[in-house]
């Protein structure tokens, strides 16, 4: 049996690419409780890391705080489209599905999530001035 390979990888948004990858990381997030509570425990960690409350780490993902307080608690595993946010903030995956101890991929520094995360939540905040508009 072939080694897996790392999961520190770039998500493309090239539609092929993306669902070909997304596929690849789906099958290898844990789904059983015990690890539920692990993601979940890595998932508050990178909300924490990013000094994001619940309801804006929810604006970030694109769900309502209590998916996010279900997501930190192992109730849910989160989706591949919220995998994907984390992603785009520079979060490795690895460390969200819990294969790895390194938090954001290379080149990319906490500041620099923190960053990404403060400028999609005014995007969501922009997005919701809008449609009030």
């Amino acid at each position: 049996m072939m080694p897996r390979p790392p999961l520190c990888i770039q998500i493309y948004d090239e539609a092929p690419v993306k669902s070909r990858i997304m596929g690849f990381l789906y099958e290898r997030l844990p789904m059983d409780a015990e690890s539920n509570r692990k993601v979940g425990a890595r998932c508050r960690q990178v909300r924490t890391t990013l000094e994001l409350t619940q309801t804006e780490m929810g604006a970030v993902l694109g769900v309502c705080k209590n998916t996010v307080l279900a997501i930190e608690k192992g109730d849910i595993t989160p989706t591949m489209e919220r995998v994907q946010r984390f992603a785009r903030l520079g979060v490795s995956v690895g460390f969200i599905a819990g294969q790895d101890d390194v938090m954001f991929v290379y080149g990319v520094s906490p500041e620099k999530a923190q960053e990404r995360a403060r400028a999609a939540l005014a995007e969501c905040e922009n997005e919701v001035e809008a449609e009030r508009a």
